[in-house]
């Protein structure tokens, strides 16, 4: 449901003949081949960023891929069929029957149900062949998603950075009583040759493989900076999500200390960082010493994706962070959630010794608000108030 991420890939395997080892074997042999599939799936899914695997029963496991288009999906499918057939079992020739790979990629949007029914049916196809192995539900031939080579990439990005055609959306933070604005978070998107306006979250994975992250970086920055002059010392404040190569650059990094401080510091608090939690907790030490500095020339600082994975909290106190934003995943159908509320409560008061105000992110009818507010939250953001919207090209020139 994330729109950052274009298409996604889900795969189902199933240990066809697990309850067949089990009846043979005993229960010993069939968990120590369950420990297996759990160090399997952890060493694949550690490739993959923002991956997610589960067991969904006693014979079936889930993979979750996101940002992902069908070709890839096609690659990834053979390579876990390949680490698949390492399984250690009783009776070696048993692999051959062993398991089955159902796989389906579906565009964001995609209805829960449907890509579920097309994963089994992936799967069904795949056990009919009756030898281990895998199938891929076929690609929706109405669905289109960006997906080009690299130089294909390369060319679209280096004309966004020549023209500075970089465009800017955004969508505003709200208190709890839905109509005052805390801030308004920027995003950037470009617009390809066809005119298909291209999120953030399809463009900057592939800005990265042709290492042009850091110069879009830098002209999102520079084009954030100028419209916060714009804006004057009385508007909102606005904010943007720094990736952590750009703070861990020593380049990019003190050029934007420097840009910061030519501004007055009433600007300079009119600008919220966003920086992601599992990039705190990947690179700790690294991003304190360069978040410091930007909160002593006034700084707002706030972490996004919190509640994602689950991670030590220390970083709170540690960091003195401003905002500490929940990820959708824990907001979408709280009310209906009692564990999501329990996730929620803790998070709140992790927060009580520090000055960190707590923000819902991805907030999309009223029955969530209501549960949220009823929880303690101190805003929120999502489609229930505002969709991403675009900027006037005069607000950001």
């Amino acid at each position: 449901m994330d729109e950052s991420y274009a298409s996604s890939t889900l795969i189902l395997v199933s240990l066809t003949e697990l309850s067949t080892l089990k009846y043979r074997f005993g229960s010993a042999p069939s968990e120590k081949v369950i420990e297996q599939m759990v160090d399997l799936l952890n060493h694949f899914c550690r490739r993959f960023d923002d991956s997610f695997y589960g067991r969904a029963n006693k014979t079936e496991f889930v993979i979750l891929l996101p940002q992902m288009d069908y070709d890839e999906s096609k690659v990834v499918a053979k390579q876990l069929t390949r680490s698949l057939f390492q399984l250690q079992l009783p009776e070696p020739e048993m692999i051959e029957s062993f398991f089955h790979v159902g796989v389906v990629n579906f565009p964001y949007a995609s209805k829960t149900d449907l890509i579920i029914d097309d994963v089994n049916r992936a799967l069904l196809v795949a056990e009919h062949q009756k030898v281990s192995g895998w199938h891929i539900s076929e690609e929706n031939l109405k669905h289109t998603v960006v997906s080009k080579g690299s130089v294909r990439w390369r060319t679209l990005l280096n004309q966004v950075l020549e023209k500075k055609s970089l465009l800017l959306y955004q969508q505003h933070v709200m208190e709890r009583d839905a109509v005052g604005i805390v801030y308004s978070e920027l995003w950037p998107r470009i617009i390809n040759n066809d005119q298909e306006v291209i999120t953030s979250g399809t463009f900057m994975p592939m800005a990265e493989k042709c290492g042009l992250q850091g110069k879009i970086d830098r002209q999102m920055l520079e084009k954030v900076l100028a419209l916060l002059v714009q804006r004057g010392e009385s508007s909102k404040p606005i904010s943007v999500n720094v990736c952590s190569h750009l703070l861990m650059n020593k380049e990019n990094y003190k050029w934007f200390l420097f840009e910061l401080m030519q501004k007055p510091k009433a600007l300079r608090n009119n600008l919220v960082i966003e920086i992601s939690e599992h990039l705190i907790d990947k690179h700790y030490h690294s991003l304190r010493t360069a978040i410091v500095p930007l909160q002593k020339i006034g700084c707002q600082i706030a972490i996004d994706n919190v509640g994602k994975y689950v991670i030590n909290t220390q970083y709170i106190l540690d960091f003195n962070i401003d905002y500490l934003k929940l990820h959708s995943s824990l907001i979408r159908d709280i009310h209906l959630r009692s564990t999501n509320q329990v996730a929620v409560q803790s998070l709140l008061a992790s927060c009580l010794n520090s000055d960190a105000k707590v923000i819902a992110v991805g907030i999309e009818n009223q029955q969530e608000w209501k549960c949220l507010l009823r929880l303690g939250v101190y805003a929120g953001q999502g489609g229930l108030f505002m969709s991403p919207k675009r900027m006037r090209a005069i607000d950001i020139s």
